[in-house]
């Protein structure tokens, strides 16, 4: 090949992410796992899936979404938020309304690897006790409606019973999103790599 002539680009390597994606469903979900990934999960899907839950536990005496349900959450709740609008239903009780405030940012340096605070960012939290098992969650953002949500969803994984095997599967749906999104994030960062043993 002419000196002045450059090899063909080769395609990109296979990203970690993408050989991580394929034995997702090989791991089991730990608990702080299955937190994470119910605070990234699609607010609907979230929401929907909790109201079913709630709906579950009442042992399907009602046929119509329990009074309580957590689509009556106002996004701005705090911890005055009435009964009524807390998502309390039998079998179900709010130990910590969903609270915002704030919380560190941490990153990492990417050359000697040390972290730093970046920022503090705005988060909610919430906790409850759902079949007999405590449920907590975090999500980024003020949106008190899905982080209820994610809490029930939490305690009823915990349980084991009613839809647990469903918020499983949501956060395997998400888990593989995620992996999705960084393999084609990776795949359009690939093509501006510098190889600088061509360049010589």
């Amino acid at each position: 090949m002419p000196p002045r002539e450059k090899a063909p680009p080769s395609d990109p390597p296979v990203p970690e992410t993408q050989r991580y994606r394929d034995d997702l469903n090989h791991e089991p979900l730990t608990a702080s796992r299955r937190a994470e990934l119910l605070a990234v999960a699609e607010e609907n899907d979230l929401v929907e899936l909790a109201e079913r839950c709630l709906q579950a536990a009442s042992d399907g005496a009602r046929g119509d979404t329990p009074d309580g349900a957590i689509s009556d959450t106002p996004d701005d709740a705090r911890g005055d938020t009435p009964d009524d609008a807390r998502g309390d239903t039998p079998g179900t009780v709010v130990l910590e309304p969903p609270t915002v405030g704030t919380v560190p940012l941490c990153v990492r340096e990417p050359v000697v690897g040390e972290r730093f605070i970046l920022a503090d960012v705005l988060a909610t939290q919430a906790e409850v006790e759902h079949r007999g098992h405590r449920g907590w969650a975090m999500r980024l953002g003020d949106n008190a409606t899905a982080t209820l949500a994610a809490a029930i969803c939490d305690a009823e994984a915990a349980s084991g019973a009613g839809l647990a095997a469903e918020v499983d599967n949501l956060c395997r749906r998400t888990e593989r999103n995620l992996a999705d999104q960084a393999a084609t994030e990776w795949a359009e960062l690939a093509r501006t790599e510098v190889r600088f043993e061509e360049l010589v």
